[in-house]
């Protein structure tokens, strides 16, 4: 497909070459065509990476998208990058982070095979899958929701219009039950994934 991108970086004298790969290239299939789940991306990030690190930020990513209706999650939207002095892949900064509706009003790519109205608990299956602990997991989503909180007001302070804000409120209400699922016990959390 094409899409890989060589980058030579001049840091302190030096140049580091990096090799930049989409995830669609990665796969061999067309971004155009909604065929993925985050899980897929996730055994992918392990198998190159090596780091649960890389997992857990693809997750956070994940998290980000829901919560900010960001269905614009497709192939071409995740990279990762090899380089040639170390001998190491990485998992990208994010990039194209929009508010948007998606193909068909889903996401792009599956979160545990939903696609328009992904709960929590899809998330908690893609994380029990992926080893990332409850406690982890938690404390991504907790992070991810505080860092979104205030975005009404970051709108405001950036120029977007009331009306605009108005719109972007009522085609998210529907992440408040994302949000704010009836409080658990992590042990009752526990006790959901292995029953999963």
């Amino acid at each position: 497909m094409g899409l890989s991108v060589l980058i030579g970086l001049k840091i302190k004298e030096s140049t580091v070459i990096l090799l930049v790969i989409l995830f669609t290239e990665v796969t061999h299939s067309n971004f155009r065509i909604s065929s993925y789940d985050y899980s897929q991306l996730l055994q992918v990030a392990r198998v190159l990476t090596k780091q649960q690190n890389a997992v857990e930020k693809i997750f956070r990513q994940m998290i980000f998208n829901i919560l900010t209706h960001n269905r614009d999650d497709h192939l071409k939207n995740f990279a990762f990058c090899y380089n040639y002095e170390t001998r190491t892949w990485a998992y990208t900064p994010i990039y194209d982070l929009i508010f948007s509706n998606g193909p068909g009003g889903e996401h792009s790519m599956t979160i545990n095979g939903e696609g328009r109205n992904p709960t929590w608990n899809d998330c908690l299956r893609l994380a029990l899958v992926h080893n990332i602990s409850v406690n982890r997991t938690l404390e991504i989503k907790e992070n991810v929701q505080e860092g979104v909180s205030n975005w009404q007001c970051l709108a405001r302070d950036l120029g977007v219009s009331s009306g605009r804000i108005h719109d972007l409120e009522t085609s998210m209400v529907h992440l408040l039950n994302f949000c704010s699922p009836k409080p658990q016990p992590r042990s009752a959390i526990k006790i959901a994934l292995v029953g999963a």
